[in-house]
């Protein structure tokens, strides 16, 4: 962590109503008397006095504001996995204020005739288009008026302007009919494209791609990197002024005809709309945590809309008529004043602000957190992130690398009962650590009350028996707002799904098991004979079991005929079940503490783990492991082959049921934090759903070995291998 140069000058000192200017720090003793301050009682007059007094109030008000430490926070240096979605990095971070900026702009430049263009390089460099004066100056870093030199002329009424990670410049020469390209550090214009009629804003993309609003045709156009082809974005403007682009692709226009701003999607499709209530906006900027920045020229005043919640900020006033507007990696905005010729610059006092960003993360300016799926290998390269308080701002660097880890199966594997298979190992690039767990709880969702269970489908759906809300919630794979699904439940306490989507539901208030169809149609009750339910599970055939606590017994409903049987009455409270590949039964009893198998076969159960204190939800992975919750707050692991559980996660409040998913994360309903919580694995391979009995797999190799004992349909099984920062899939 550094302190950012130049964030410290005379033009970003703290304002006070004493209206004091301190060049330099001096001793408190030599500031009074500087003042001429006089003790009470001395000779003098009173108002001489009191001015002497309100003098010392203000360098105390002066000192006690500036006193305030500047941010310190740092990254820890992370290797990610290409297209895998990475764990949110964070910083460690003391002293960052709310994302936000000064109420007042301060004038970095003046005596420009008209102000109609600004951009600003990664060394923080500012240009300046005047269209009055036909020419682009550059403004150095931490410079001003002194330093400021023309760099580029021969222009008519050149307006847009931007330049490239390279330093290359790009000018709307609105009057010439073109756009033209200034590589760095030369005078030499060379054109880019043709056809545009009255170009008025340009901007460019980290791949080179130039994006230009062609304001006498009304359209936006995009000129390719390398081929120079040039195609149509975006239609439906009325007069389109300045454009942006964001590190995703999607481009922000400002429409002064329309008096609108509006995005165009990479992805396509209509237009959006971005904030309201501007009066003829003329520029437009974005930063990299997707906050967009416009000059609202007929309003006088820049404006922020904050990424996500769309909520619409005035910053910096006292600028007459903005026009131009750009951002800099490190969060300062430069807006051209067009109403008198001035530059001004508005300071950051929250946030964080970072310079760039690995393809495909996205950045928050409000936590400083790196999230997303990287999209491209990169080697360690350092991401400069700058943050901000009343005192000024620090930078740290995050040091990223997006590495390439894959892996697959030879398939199709097809197997014979009863004949040992030939060991399957997959192929692997890269490298995959130790099977293990990390220690971080993830909530999942929202909006619970209870949370009991929870359930996975193959698709990678979670489902939550929301037992305070008396509904069954779908979580989506993808991602969203959580689903109700079905209806007419009384405290759900467990849930259950099938191979083909079907949900199962023990509805303990009603006494009953229902199915939801997942072709649709009403809930159904199945079974019967039923006191108590409070968990279901079902195996590969579509068999369901029933922990029935009211009857202290584990019954089963046949897939075959809804007949329902019991399995077992020999327990005090089983409170939750579950079922292996092989059909083998788990079932967590509370009364006695104890974990009890019930052999697929029949015969006698078997106490597989003792020394909980008070076992609530089990499960099973695909390698006989048993995971527990105990209501005391914490996860075990009983390592298949053994009875000794081992702790693998705490921070729980009251945990009830748990899951695998498709990735071999730990998923947990905790009842008394209202929250679906996942535990991802540090390290090792691992395969949904269970392997066909007989069969294992390795978590160190991913090697899969043993004898089938049972004839299973085909099926496809997802593959997961972990390293430093992400899980690798293959089905």
């Amino acid at each position: 962590m550094s302190h950012t140069p130049g964030l410290q000058t005379n033009n970003h000192l703290i304002n006070t109503s004493c209206h004091f200017k301190m060049k330099k720090s001096l001793p408190l003793t030599a500031l009074l008397k500087n003042t001429g301050a006089v003790a009470i009682g001395k000779a003098g007059n009173n108002a001489r006095k009191i001015r002497a007094l309100l003098v010392l109030l203000c360098l105390l008000s002066a000192f006690s504001l500036t006193s305030l430490a500047q941010p310190t926070f740092s990254y820890a240096a992370k290797d990610f996995v290409l297209n895998m979605p990475i764990t949110p990095l964070a910083p460690a971070t003391s002293g960052v204020a709310a994302p936000g900026y000064n109420v007042n702009s301060v004038t970095l430049a003046s005596g420009f005739l008209s102000t109609t263009g600004v951009a600003v390089n990664a060394a923080g460099d500012v240009f300046v288009a005047d269209g009055g004066a036909n020419t682009v100056t550059k403004i150095p870093f931490g410079g001003g008026n002194t330093t400021a030199v023309v760099v580029a002329s021969g222009f008519n009424t050149p307006y847009g302007i931007a330049v490239d990670a390279n330093g290359t410049l790009y000018v709307a020469d609105y009057g010439n009919n073109a756009i033209k390209k200034f590589a760095s550090g030369s005078t030499t214009a060379t054109t880019v494209g043709s056809g545009f009629s009255h170009p008025y804003g340009v901007a460019v993309d980290a791949a080179g791609n130039v994006y230009v609003t062609d304001q006498g045709n009304a359209l936006v156009k995009k000129i390719a990197a390398g081929t120079g082809t040039i195609t149509t974005l975006g239609s439906g403007f009325t007069s389109p002024t300045g454009i942006a682009v964001d590190g995703n692709g999607n481009v922000y226009v400002a429409d002064q005809g329309s008096s609108t701003v509006k995005e165009i999607p990479v992805a396509g499709g209509a237009l959006v709309a971005v904030g309201s209530g501007y009066v003829q906006p003329q520029g437009v900027a974005v930063d990299q945590s997707g906050d967009v920045f416009v000059s609202d020229a007929g309003n006088g005043a820049v404006k922020e809309i904050a990424a996500g919640t769309g909520a619409i900020n005035a910053i910096g006033s006292g600028i007459n008529v903005p026009v131009g507007i750009a951002i800099a990696n490190s969060g300062y905005v430069y807006a051209g004043d067009n109403g008198d010729g001035y530059v001004r610059e508005i300071i950051p006092v929250g946030g964080y602000f970072a310079t760039s960003v690995p393809p495909g993360l996205s950045f928050s300016n409000v936590t400083g957190t790196f999230s997303g799926t990287p999209t491209k290998i990169s080697v360690p390269a350092n991401y400069t992130v700058t943050a901000y308080n009343s005192s000024g701002g620090s930078t740290a660097q995050a040091n990223i690398q997006v590495s390439a880890l894959s892996f697959y199966y030879n398939t199709p594997l097809n197997y014979v009962v009863g004949t040992a298979i030939d060991p399957r190992s997959p192929v692997v690039t890269g490298s995959v650590l130790a099977p293990g767990f990390g220690t971080t709880l993830t909530a999942l969702g929202s909006g619970f009350s209870a949370p009991n269970a929870v359930a996975v489908d193959f698709s990678g759906n979670i489902y939550v028996a929301d037992q305070g809300n008396n509904n069954i919630k779908m979580m989506p794979a993808a991602g969203g707002t959580p689903v109700v699904k079905g209806s007419g439940f009384n405290a759900p306490s467990g849930v259950a799904v099938d191979i083909t989507g079907n949900i199962y539901v023990a509805d303990r208030g009603n006494g009953v098991v229902k199915k939801i169809p997942i072709a649709g149609g009403a809930v159904a009750s199945i079974g019967t004979g039923f006191t108590t339910p409070v968990s279901v599970a079902t195996d590969f055939l579509g068999n369901v079991y029933v922990a029935d606590q009211g009857s202290h017994s584990v019954k089963k409903i046949s897939y075959t005929d809804g007949s329902t049987s019991t399995l077992s009455t020999a327990f005090t409270t089983p409170n939750s079940i579950a079922s292996d590949g092989a059909g083998n039964v788990y079932v967590s009893d509370a009364g006695t503490k104890l974990i009890t198998e019930l052999p697929a076969g029949g015969g006698a159960a078997i106490n597989i783990g003792s020394g909980f204190v008070a076992p609530t939800g089990v499960t099973i992975d695909a390698l006989g492991n048993v995971f527990v919750t105990e209501s005391a707050g914490s996860v075990k692991e009983i390592f298949a082959g053994t009875t000794s559980p081992t702790s693998v996660a705490t921070g729980f409040s009251t945990p009830a049921g748990i899951v695998i998913d498709l990735y071999g994360d730990l998923l947990v309903a905790d009842a008394g934090h209202n929250a679906v919580k996942k535990v991802t694995p540090s390290g090792g391979y691992y395969i949904s759903p269970a392997l066909p009995a007989g069969l294992s797999l390795n978590t160190t190799t991913g090697t899969i070995t043993g004898t089938p004992t049972m004839a299973r349909p085909s099926l496809n099984y997802t593959a997961s291998a972990y390293n430093t920062q992400g899980v690798i899939l293959f089905q």
